[in-house]
């Protein structure tokens, strides 16, 4: 009975690690979208849907729960995201099209950065 008990514990700890890098990838998923989606709009508007949506899905990714000796990382590379985000969604605020997706090279490069560092 005891095994029984002890083999349910485990397999639903399993599930619940594996539930989060589930939600994890679809954060990332929406973040590489909205990101192509930025830099493919036409107008101010249409971008500024697109960083809207990527500044939320990164807020979402804040509160997930990270692997101790990963967890300062994975906040640092949001925090300098959403750095990043207020910077394309400054421009946008301008209307500015041409900053604003100058400025999303940078949150590109922070993407590239980290995940370096996540490696």
């Amino acid at each position: 009975m005891k095994k029984t008990l002890v083999l349910i514990a485990a397999a639903l700890l399993s599930a619940n690690i594996y539930a989060h890098d589930d939600d994890l990838g679809v954060l990332m998923h929406g973040f590489k979208t909205e990101f192509r989606d930025a830099a493919n709009a036409s107008s101010v508007d249409e971008m500024k849907a697109a960083v809207m949506k990527f500044d939320d899905l990164v807020e979402q990714a804040k509160k997930l729960e990270y692997p101790p000796k990963k967890e300062a990382t994975f906040q640092d590379g949001y925090q300098k995201l959403s750095v990043a985000l207020d910077k394309v969604e400054m421009a946008l605020d301008k209307g500015d099209l041409k900053q604003a997706k100058s400025e999303l090279k940078n949150v590109d490069m922070v993407r590239r950065e980290f995940h370096r560092k996540l490696r």
